[in-house]
């Protein structure tokens, strides 16, 4: 009892410092007026406790930049394991309001596409990629959201190798002129075992890509992301070794 006592405190704690989160993007009235985020909230905080039960994220960083909150508008990027990777997502980022891409397939019927338009999905269709999905999540970014994107394109079945990376996240981040903010996070090891991950340094796409981008700087860029997952990945194994011992 006293173990679910600490866990709810340690919920509304959250909760209140989210809101408090909330209260100071009142400098930009669309993000907070109308009734477009009260289904998201709602399922947000209700869904805290068993989450928290279930989830239990621990966070390690790459560097004491990385620590920092995320601010203003930044596409996160992350491998994807498997289907609980946006709930995790949400556990690991629970200050900010987490949009996603989603494959078009959930959006089928009209309560689908009710219910992941409510908690901030964006259809994508995988198989052609089209520009109105490109604008969702530049515009997204560029209002000051956070953007959550699997740039393998699909959930990879060996979580210590990183696939290859889509170059439509390089071309997003150049768009919006927004952060990259690389993450890892390994694969669960079943209910109430403790879930991790790797925050990195938020990455300027720009300074990589230059003042005139061309295909050869987009591809320098996603290889770049795709070399910092897995140093993610080493500075998961290395801390667990640390703790193990």
């Amino acid at each position: 009892m006293n173990l679910l006592l600490d866990m709810m405190e340690q919920v509304v704690s959250q909760i209140n410092v989210y809101e408090m989160s909330c209260k100071r993007e009142k400098k930009n009235k669309k993000h907070i007026l109308g009734l477009k985020y009260l289904f998201y909230d709602f399922v947000k905080v209700t869904a805290a406790l068993p989450s928290l039960l279930f989830i239990r994220p621990r966070r390690y960083y790459e560097s004491k930049e990385a620590k920092n909150k995320i601010k203003g508008g930044a596409i996160v990027i992350a491998n994807h394991v498997e289907f609980l990777d946006p709930v995790k997502m949400h556990c690991v980022l629970w200050y900010r309001r987490l949009y996603f891409l989603a494959v078009k397939d959930l959006f089928a019927t009209g309560l689908k596409k009710w219910f992941f338009s409510g908690v901030l999905c964006l259809p994508v269709d995988k198989e052609n990629f089209s520009m109105d999905t490109f604008n969702r999540v530049v515009d997204a970014a560029k209002e000051g959201h956070v953007v959550c994107i699997y740039p393998e394109g699909q959930i990879n079945r060996e979580e210590n190798r990183v696939g290859g990376f889509k170059s439509g996240v390089i071309l997003m981040a150049l768009k919006s002129k927004v952060p990259v903010v690389p993450i890892y996070c390994p694969k669960s090891r079943g209910i109430f075992h403790m879930n991790y991950a790797v925050i990195g340094e938020p990455v300027d796409i720009g300074k990589i890509c230059g003042e005139i981008p061309n295909m050869e700087a987009v591809e320098k860029a996603s290889e770049y992301l795709r070399n910092k997952e897995k140093q993610l990945i080493q500075i998961y194994k290395d801390r667990r070794k640390i703790n193990d011992d």
